[in-house]
């Protein structure tokens, strides 16, 4: 049993024990103040001669688990057991930590048992997945395996093999996402890119089982080792640690996180002073993202690795889900108003509504992000407001009121301005005819393509009124297809351009005879090329298939040229209303530009547009035309030649 302990350990550390030829690259590895990280060895009560390793700290900072061969464990001395200590003071600048307390059988055996990570159940209690090896009656591969527990009053079930995970190699260091549906470890499995990869399982609820584990790329792997996997309570902000090259020395600490379709982040190192040129490994942070536990055989450590706690710099704090609810009422009272709350933030635009009567609404946002707030509402007037995330490193709900000022101009009609122009943006002369559904009386056209809307005296919902009307348009012009629309009244009201008591109606013409899908098209500001096509699944706009993903980064580098301008088209099928395929079209070409911006393409360098359905690329007869109509188109805006108008 020894013999298969110094085993394991060699396998853990054994790439880290020449680091001569590793060197940091200038300017890559942030550096934090001393005072600032705040590093902190957990002192006798935790640390003693022998060694402590692999910290897990419950989300709370309540509880920390981890390994020691210390004396006192089940096993001969030498032999590493679980171990568990209370923090009496979570969340303060100084923990205070109990003497540990052996995990005891059925958990620890007289071999090797550590690795812990730990989720808390809806009951109260924890289960927890740790690394050991099939010996004394457990089952599971010659190997290490991992192995799942849970707490039964004050002791533990039986472990067992985590099935669909183990393999014929060394699979451990265990962590468990928050919500259960995502188990990450460290394998040396074929199939990797280097010594030690990060792989990650599913869970399958349907048929209750572990989905094989996949790799989640040469994004976080590499030829040399990724072990020690920690994904926070976020559910996408990943911490592990690797002897990769460019590091400060041996093991050190990485952050990443998974982006919207899966896609991960390029690892950042932690920088000094939390690394070192020894190993830094195992970290793991609370909930708040504040604090940070993790091994070190740093020099000053009492044994072979040290538990330390660390204040998390801020650039590699996770993400945070910060309830914030609300009430908008009308001004000087409390009677509530049924409004519409815009947000936008991070490249992406939602709607929310209060509701009746007293005006509540209730969202979640991440935190280190800016919100922008857009609370409007027929017949008053519209309530801008910002909400400041960055800072913002707990879980504490915020809640506030708007009062919004009823509008003195706009109350007893409306001019509609309807404004009409070619693909480029240059007016266009239609002959046009409206007709407002069902109720055509309050309405009434005067010159220039303008409609007087008469609200109804005596309406006794203004929403429903808005709700039960539609705005049809019929327009053509010479040179160019015959255009009809059917609009919203209640949507052109909560999100049209607004002047006044005037609203702006943008409607594009096509022209006859146009091509279907243009490579190349003259502007006075340059030349479009396209030059990728990316396709998206019915009523999709926030995820794309791998074989999409790579088709962007694969065009990348024409990208990245100096002086280019990225316009992405945004487009549907035909299913659904306009309305609904005007947001779905702009909603893909903003889900693209994050995807590159994500990628390192300058958010400033990018267009987008959306196009709903005005401009197929193929007619539409069965699904799989308009499979080729869901789709965002990638052109690059080549600078102007010589004596072209820049």
């Amino acid at each position: 049993m020894r013999r298969k302990t110094i085993l394991f350990i060699l396998l853990l550390y054994m790439a880290g024990f020449d680091r001569s030829s590793f060197s940091q690259e200038s300017g890559q590895i942030p550096a934090t103040p001393i005072d600032e990280a705040e590093i902190l060895n957990l002192g006798a009560n935790i640390n003693t001669s022998f060694t402590e390793y692999t910290p897990f700290i419950t989300p709370d900072e309540h509880l920390l688990f981890f390994e020691s061969d210390r004396p006192g464990g089940i096993g001969e001395t030498g032999s590493f057991d679980l171990w568990y200590s209370i923090n009496a003071t979570p969340g303060k600048k100084i923990p205070s930590f109990s003497l540990p307390i052996n995990l005891g059988i059925p958990v620890n055996s007289p071999g090797f048992d550590g690795l812990p990570s730990l989720r808390r159940l809806n009951d109260g209690t924890y289960e927890m997945y740790f690394t050991s090896y099939a010996d004394n009656g457990r089952g599971g591969p010659l190997e290490s395996n991992i192995y799942y527990t849970r707490q039964v009053g004050k002791s533990w079930s039986t472990p067992i093999p985590v099935a669909g995970v183990n393999s014929d190699f060394h699979d451990r260091m265990p962590s468990i996402s928050p919500d259960g549906k995502f188990l990450f470890f460290s394998s040396d499995r074929p199939g990797g890119f280097g010594k030690d990869d990060i792989w990650v399982s599913q869970y399958d609820d349907a048929n209750k089982l572990w989905k094989p584990p996949l790799n989640p790329g040469d994004t976080i792997n590499t030829p040399d080792s990724e072990i020690s996997p920690s994904i926070h309570t976020d559910g996408i902000t990943l911490y592990f640690s690797s002897d990769r090259r460019g590091g400060v020395g041996g093991y050190d600490i990485y952050i990443t996180q998974r982006l919207n379709g899966g896609i991960w982040k390029k690892p950042g190192n932690l920088g000094t002073p939390y690394n070192t040129e020894q190993d830094d490994e195992y970290p793991t942070v609370t909930n708040s993202g504040e604090y940070m536990y993790f091994t070190s055989n740093r020099p000053g450590s009492t044994g072979g690795f040290d538990i330390f706690r660390a204040r998390v710099p801020d650039f590699a704090r996770p993400s945070l889900m910060i309830p914030f609810s609300g009430n908008v009422y009308e001004q000087n009272t409390t009677k509530g108003i049924e409004a519409t709350i815009s947000i936008h933030g991070d490249e992406r635009h939602f709607d929310i509504s209060s509701g009746l009567p007293d005006g509540n609404f209730k969202i979640d946002f991440i935190n280190n992000k800016i919100y922008e707030m857009l609370i409007s509402a027929p017949g008053y007037e519209p309530l801008k407001y910002t909400l400041d995330l960055r800072k913002k490193h707990d879980v504490t709900a915020i809640r506030n009121r708007f009062f919004l000022k009823k509008s003195q101009a706009s109350i007893d009609s409306y001019n509609l301005l309807i404004q009409f122009s070619d693909e480029f943006g240059k007016p266009v002369a239609a002959r046009a005819v409206f007709r407002f559904q069902p109720d055509d009386a309050y309405m009434k056209k005067i010159e220039n393509n303008t409609i007087v809307l008469k609200v109804p005296p005596k309406i006794t919902s203004w929403n429903s009124f808005l709700e039960r009307n539609d705005i049809n348009i019929t327009a053509e012009a010479d040179g160019f297809e015959v255009k009809e629309v059917t609009l919203s009244m209640k949507t052109l009201m909560e999100n049209g351009t607004k002047k006044g008591n005037n609203i702006i109606i943008p409607i594009e013409m096509k022209r006859e005879g146009s091509s279907e899908e243009k490579t190349e098209d003259g502007t006075e500001n340059g030349r479009l090329v396209l030059i990728e096509t990316i396709y998206f699944d019915t009523d999709i706009a926030d995820r794309i298939t791998q074989k999409e993903k790579e088709k962007i980064v694969k065009i990348l580098s024409a990208i990245k040229k100096p002086g280019l301008i990225v316009e992405l088209h945004g487009h549907t099928d035909k299913i659904g209303s306009l309305e609904k395929n005007i947001k779905l079209s702009m909603s893909r070409s903003n889900y693209i530009k994050q995807l590159m911006t994500d990628l390192g393409i300058p958010a400033e360098t990018m267009r987008t547009y959306g196009h709903n359905y005005s401009r197929p690329a193929v007619k539409e007869t069965d699904e799989a035309s308009r499979k080729k109509n869901r789709r965002v188109e990638i052109f690059i805006k080549a600078p102007a030649r010589q004596g072209e108008i820049q």
